[in-house]
């Protein structure tokens, strides 16, 4: 749920050419966070001369009057790999779509724990509970691997549903993902059958996933499934086996 602040220098960039900004933002959001498409939240602040102020030059970087600085804020948990990514994809696809130098676009990433959001309704639709949040550890400071619990679940769209679904699927990953004991969560999309994915879960005891299994996005998405699951969700839990 990433929020886009985009600034710029007022009569650099008219309706079209900030257009063309939102739209690349989004895009490389969408291509490298795996964010559904209506995942959709920007502020465009165009400012006046003597209101957006910035160096002419910094580490061998040279900025002109179509500048622009890029704050985006989304919930913590994605590795430095895919935050180094989404900067190299960020400037691709702006500079491409506004025709600025790949000198022009500074970008901040911040990161917050999914309490500090609201979507509405005064709830917060992506926190993790105090329970969620405490150590991973068990009360001796370890985990036990041979307690952990697989789940494998396969997910079949309906006819005309698989965009939905995979908005869905992405949004519940997304949540899962920040659940305390959620060891692995990936979600596989079949090359064969495009409406078929697969979801792969580890937690580290049967405790953590009963936790998931009350996480809202987790029950919505259950509470909904038959308006776009073709069938019903297959389901199945594994224990690890050690020789």
């Amino acid at each position: 749920m990433p929020i886009a602040s985009i600034h710029v220098l007022e009569g650099r960039y008219d309706e079209r050419r900030l257009s063309k900004v939102s739209a690349a933002v989004q895009d490389a959001l969408v291509s490298i966070l795996n964010i559904p498409p209506d995942d959709f939240f920007q502020i465009i602040h165009v400012f006046p001369p003597g209101r957006f102020l910035h160096t002419p030059s910094f580490l061998g970087l040279k900025y002109s009057d179509d500048f622009i600085l890029l704050e985006l804020a989304f919930i913590s948990g994605r590795s430095t790999g895919t935050r180094l990514a989404l900067l190299k994809e960020l400037n691709a696809r702006i500079v491409a779509a506004a025709g600025i130098s790949p000198d022009d676009l500074m970008v901040h990433l911040a990161e917050d724990p999914g309490e500090n959001y609201s979507f509405g309704q005064g709830l917060a639709q992506r926190a993790v509970s105090a329970q969620r949040q405490a150590s991973s550890s068990d009360s001796r400071g370890h985990t036990n691997g041979t307690d952990a619990v697989i789940i494998a679940a396969l997910v079949r769209a309906k006819p005309g549903k698989e965009e939905e679904l995979a908005r869905r699927l992405h949004v519940l990953v997304e949540a899962s993902r920040l659940d305390r004991g959620v060891m692995t969560y990936d979600l596989h999309h079949s090359l064969e059958d495009p409406a078929l994915w697969f979801l792969y879960e580890r937690y580290q005891s049967r405790e953590h996933l009963n936790d998931h299994l009350e996480n809202t996005v987790v029950r919505r998405f259950l509470a909904d499934s038959a308006t776009f699951v073709d069938g019903r969700v297959d389901i199945r839990t594994f224990s690890i086996e050690r020789p």
